[in-house]
């Protein structure tokens, strides 16, 4: 089990479009943690784009991913387009104040409550 652990957590932006497309295949999962891994702005693109019509995904945690503020459309459109998500984590990464502000405009902005970072929006 170790070294099934140690692999997921070496997950870099080359091997995010192959597992996007797993986590697309995959619509029982409600919580998906891909924190700490070196994602970075595309492979962001990827998963995002894979999970923005899961139907059953509540809970996303991509905190400590090498994200920039070059990723704040594709999780700006994440968040407009899932019908279930509740909750995103994105701490630890490189984002501006003013994208984070941006970012949490567009999520109050939506009829849902949402929790990003830890605080209800």
């Amino acid at each position: 089990m170790r070294s099934v652990v140690e692999m997921i957590c070496l997950i870099l932006q080359s091997g995010a479009l192959l597992l996007a497309r797993g986590l697309a295949q995959n619509e029982t999962l409600q919580i998906i943690d891909l924190s700490a891994n070196n994602l970075q702005s595309a492979g962001t693109k990827h998963i995002l784009g894979a999970l923005s019509n899961h139907p059953r995904l509540t809970w996303l945690d991509l905190h400590a991913n090498n994200i920039h503020d070059d990723a704040i459309p594709y999780i700006e459109q994440f968040v407009s387009k899932s019908q279930t998500i509740k909750s995103l984590n994105i701490r630890a990464n490189f984002l501006t104040d003013s994208s984070a502000q941006l970012l949490a405009g567009t999520m109050m902005s939506l009829a849902a409550a949402y929790t990003l970072n830890g605080s209800v929006l």
